[in-house]
């Protein structure tokens, strides 16, 4: 795992969460924030916790058999291609941000309460949930790259 692209997409995360935190809790925007929030919270949480979970699992079997078929010939045009080295990479940070988006929200699951609300938890959530979608947009362009380079005809093929 390459470290400095984690710290900074972590930083930003930060960051990211930060603002929206302070967006949440500006005294014009938390009474609404609060008030959707209300009784939905359990079931958001929940429906957000099984999304990622899902989702790391989906990712986790997807790369674990891409990588049983890594040295196969026919991924040959594919390892040759500028897309090689961006599909592991891709997976790998989907599989992380969904793993971080799922902690986030079982952290909130547990700990936002209706009764004593901690909207950094929902910031922190709405940033996870962010991040998450990006990294799996990410990792989907780049196997759509990968299925055009694999189904892509050659003019010998007929």
């Amino acid at each position: 795992m390459e470290v400095k692209p984690f710290r900074k997409e972590l930083t930003a995360f930060v960051a990211l969460a930060c603002l929206t935190t302070l967006l949440m809790t500006a005294k014009s925007v938390e009474p609404h924030v609060l008030n959707f929030l209300s009784d939905r919270r359990k079931d958001l949480y929940s429906a957000l916790l099984s999304l990622e979970a899902t989702l790391l699992g989906f990712i986790v079997a997807v790369l674990t058999i891409a990588l049983s078929f890594a040295a196969s010939p026919r991924l040959a045009i594919v390892r040759a291609s500028r897309f090689w080295p961006s599909v592991f990479r891709a997976y790998t940070r989907a599989m992380r941000w969904s793993a971080c988006a799922a902690i986030v929200a079982l952290t909130s699951l547990c700990f936002d309460r209706d009764k004593d609300p901690h909207l950094w938890l929902t910031s922190c959530m709405t940033t996870g949930l962010l991040f998450s979608t990006l990294a799996v947009a990410r990792m989907l362009w780049v196997t759509e790259r990968v299925v055009e380079i694999l189904t892509a005809r050659t003019p010998n093929q007929q």
